[in-house]
């Protein structure tokens, strides 16, 4: 569902913002020499693929609403993908190390309500 136009540097600067990108694979046609219309992105860390799966799919890149969901042939882990999104739910308490000394409690909170409720 992805615009043929599109490049994969220009999927790489829309997906990155939810975590660090270990590879973009786009699938190539050899006779038109473009590509497919999909791509596989692949995270370094599980939670940032589970973040644009929720934020991206619909969102407009190159003039179409892109769709975003899970390889049709990755069944086999749908229930370790399950299993590891109720985990996360359950452990809500993270550890920030190296704080400026500068930095209030005020500070360091108004960087991460972006991300939500504290």
């Amino acid at each position: 569902s992805i615009n043929f136009e599109i490049k994969e540097d220009t999927i790489k600067q829309a997906f990155i913002p939810f975590g660090p990108i270990k590879s973009v694979n786009l699938s190539w046609d050899p006779v038109t020499n473009k590509h497919k219309g999909f791509a596989f992105i692949e995270y370094e860390i599980p939670e940032a693929a589970q973040l644009a799966l929720e934020q991206m799919n619909s969102v407009m890149i190159g003039g179409r609403n892109i769709k975003v969901g899970r390889p049709s042939n990755m069944p086999q882990a749908q229930p370790i993908i399950e299993q590891l999104a109720q985990e996360a739910k359950n452990h809500n308490r993270i550890y920030i190390a190296s704080i400026h000394h500068d930095l209030s409690e005020n500070d360091i909170q108004s960087v991460f309500e972006a991300f939500g409720k504290i």
